[in-house]
């Protein structure tokens, strides 16, 4: 494989490969299944891939056959049996076959997650299941992917652009049914390993940097299994999080109990894997 410019994993038996400035397959033996005449290729995934041709993007199964022409000015990898697609800055959706599924009626949408998709309409979000059918309604300012069948939105705030950001109003968690399950704050996170991080009280500097207020932890019954009590609160390691209080730094569980006292000026970033946390310079098991 000396040959390529560059080499992705196998994946349902052809690996994706560039090679003077175009993208092709080749299987185990480096034998061209399918040419390089692609100006920019994704790995296979349920025998689709998604291939670029002057601009525009298409879909092959795997044996190099069109299953979609080349008409999508972005498309996402299948999830669900969707494949979301933009053309003329419209959003929609394929099936596994290519074919229009959910027509491009939105101004913005993101691929399936847990069977429901974040989509847009003007300056409103909302939901859809894989058939199109709008599952909660489009009336807010930002939203999350849905993970679980939870998802986490805001109202009444004002999304910013330029910074990727959604300042004001309140997030809160909705089941899939669209109820809320949680009491109202400044931000949420997205859950992550069952937890979500929550904060009250702060705001964003500049737009882009999200300072003050206190954090605490939800679990997936929109719960406060860590109180708003901490000062910074890192994602999830391992069942852990760093945080700070009153200027000094601990690690706690995700039933918000003390793994290492909250005592030390610094602590370095978990990471996953790590048995014991650096604590001023000193090694602190974790367990």
């Amino acid at each position: 494989m000396n040959d390529f410019d560059l080499v992705f994993p196998e994946s349902d038996g052809l690996r994706c490969c560039m090679k003077d400035s175009k993208y092709g397959y080749i299987n185990d033996n480096d034998e061209t299944i399918i040419p390089f005449v692609y100006d920019r290729a994704f790995p296979f995934k349920d025998k689709r891939a998604l291939v670029c041709e002057n601009g525009l993007w298409g879909i092959l199964d795997n044996e190099g056959g069109l299953i979609a022409d080349f008409v999508f000015d972005i498309i996402y990898p299948f999830s669900d049996n969707r494949a979301c697609f933009s053309i003329n800055d419209k959003f929609g959706f394929v099936d596994y076959n290519g074919n229009i599924v959910i027509e491009a009626l939105y101004d913005e949408a993101y691929p399936f997650s847990y069977s429901l998709a974040k989509v847009r309409k003007k300056d409103k979000w909302g939901y859809i299941d894989i058939q199109g059918n709008v599952v909660i309604p489009l009336k807010y300012a930002d939203v999350h992917n849905c993970i679980n069948g939870l998802l986490v939105v805001n109202y009444g705030g004002i999304y910013d652009g330029r910074w990727g950001v959604t300042i004001g109003g309140k997030w809160f968690v909705l089941n899939d049914t669209g109820k809320q399950i949680s009491r109202s704050y400044t931000l949420i996170t997205n859950f992550v390993d069952g937890f979500a991080k929550v904060n009250t009280g702060g705001r964003y500097e500049n737009n882009d940097c999200f300072m003050g207020g206190l954090w605490g932890v939800l679990n997936m019954d929109g719960e406060e299994c860590v109180p708003l009590i901490y000062e910074e609160i890192s994602n999830i390691m391992d069942g852990c999080f760093r945080v700070k209080k009153k200027g000094k730094y601990g690690v706690i569980n995700t039933r918000g109990e003390t793994i290492i006292p909250i005592k030390y000026d610094f602590i370095a970033p978990l990471s996953y894997g790590e048995t014991f946390a650096l604590c001023d310079g000193e090694k602190i098991h974790l367990k």
